[in-house]
């Protein structure tokens, strides 16, 4: 059963995966978010953990970022070398050289590393190709959410999360995140309503860091509206309803805790 004491303080940071989660299962979300169970690490066919190779893009994204900032908003400058690039692969690599197998070394650092870097370039080109002739007025990896209340209630909602990267000029406002695999539909939108209070108030991407191609995402798929009226509807049920369809259990990790059986 639901409790608003569930909640610390009364008070709810939900993220975009937050989300997503209790739109296909709140029983899921109820053990990942309530109480706070650890979840596991899937692993790919070769024993390379999907979430380190997301996190390890990311954090090369957001450091060339970090230094190349202000450059582009001073002189509109958004050259990186793949020199750059790999090198900063190469210590974040050795970094986390715990989380890789040694029998992966081989495809990661001749087959990883050089199509990241020659993608990550090819990002940064593309940028600069849409941006060349626009001011720039802030370009920001990692950007946190606002502070502010989404839900007023008797559990206060605030929304959460860490945009890849967020670029504004004078006449637009660009939410662009990286990816190494899946998406989730709703993440963009949900990102735009956090930073701006309105689904239609920037440009949405998506870059693939592993296939190196941009995916513009051309219509909203979550409104402002619809995301509090989901929230409310949340708070009204009396139980953490469980997923109604199989597809929403097939790689969840809490299975051997639910074991429910279609």
């Amino acid at each position: 059963m639901k409790n608003r004491d569930d909640f610390k303080n009364r008070e709810l940071s939900i993220g975009p995966y937050d989300y997503d989660t209790l739109t296909r299962c709140e029983y899921r979300f109820y053990l990942d978010k309530v109480c706070g169970l650890s979840s596991f690490e899937k692993e790919d066919s070769l024993g390379l953990s999907l979430k380190f190779l997301g996190t390890y893009v990311h954090e090369v994204f957001e450091k060339l970022t970090d230094k190349m900032w202000k450059k582009i908003l001073n002189v509109s400058d958004y050259s990186v070398t793949n020199e750059e690039v790999e090198e900063l692969l190469y210590k974040s690599f050795y970094a986390n050289r715990k989380r890789v197998p040694v029998y992966l070394d081989n495809y990661f650092t001749q087959i990883l590393i050089p199509r990241f870097t020659k993608n990550i370039v090819k990002f940064y080109k593309e940028i600069e190709n849409l941006y060349i002739e626009k001011k720039v007025k802030r370009i920001e990896s990692e950007k946190n959410s606002r502070k502010e209340p989404f839900l007023k209630g008797d559990v206060e909602v605030t929304l959460g999360g860490r945009v890849d990267l967020v670029i504004e000029t004078t006449t637009n406002n660009h939410i662009i995140d990286f990816k190494t695999g899946s998406k989730i539909d709703n993440q963009l939108d949900f990102y735009t309503i956090m930073l701006y209070g309105d689904e239609n108030a920037a440009q949405k991407s998506i870059y693939n860091a592993f296939e190196g191609s941009i995916e513009n995402q051309e219509k909203p798929k979550l409104t402002r509206e619809l995301l509090k009226e989901r929230l409310i509807e949340f708070f009204k049920g009396e139980n953490y309803f469980l997923s109604e369809k199989k597809s929403g259990c097939l790689y969840c990790e809490y299975g051997n805790i639910c074991r429910r059986e279609f």
